[in-house]
């Protein structure tokens, strides 16, 4: 229940004469294209200037597994679509996108930083969570943030801790993200 489609989406024509139609359709009985059981749900104008979010409330299709087909129709026309998900309409989810210090290659042993870019992929605001983390498989302290206020959409580069680099050879950093309610984990390492 509380679910819904969403998509990025934007119109590839110039020319509103090459525009006839681009939909989403949802059949809960046939994945046929030709059975007939593909309702309309949702038909976008013509879009051109840049990517928008668009949201389909999936709330009538409570409990059944259902199809979904993207169709467009035209001459000339391009109907660009990206990161299309469902999900709930309200879910909390983060994930460890990158760390981004220490990179690369040293001259010189140095104590530093060990800093990951965290971004919010929910659409609830994030306060508190944890970032397990080792180095070699050395296990270090637990990184915790507590009422953090990670708005939905924002990214935020977190200092783990710091670590001393005095030997010379490669390190293997992982890192893990431990959020309560977590929609998807399989973005947290």
């Amino acid at each position: 229940s509380d679910y819904a489609l969403k998509f990025w989406e934007i119109s590839g024509t110039i020319d509103i004469e090459s525009y006839d139609r681009a939909t989403v359709l949802i059949s809960a009985g046939s994945n046929e294209p030709s059975s007939g059981e593909f309702k309309e749900v949702f038909e976008t104008g013509l879009n051109t200037e840049n990517f928008e979010q668009r949201t389909i409330d999936l709330s009538a299709y409570d409990g059944q597994i259902i199809y979904v087909a993207f169709r467009y129709q035209g001459t000339y026309h391009r109907w660009f679509i990206d990161d299309v998900s469902v999900t709930p309409n309200n879910f909390t989810d983060a994930s460890l996108d990158d760390i981004i210090n220490p990179i690369g290659v040293s001259e010189t042993a140095q104590t530093t930083g060990v800093v990951v870019t965290i971004v919010n992929k929910g659409t609830t605001v994030i306060n508190n969570f944890d970032i397990n983390w080792s180095i070699n498989g050395v296990d270090q302290t637990v990184a915790s943030f507590n009422n953090y206020n990670l708005v939905p959409g924002q990214r935020a580069d977190l200092i783990l801790g710091n670590y001393n680099f005095i030997a010379e050879g490669y390190y293997t950093i992982e890192t893990n993200l431990d959020l309560v309610n977590d929609f998807d984990d399989s973005n947290n390492t």
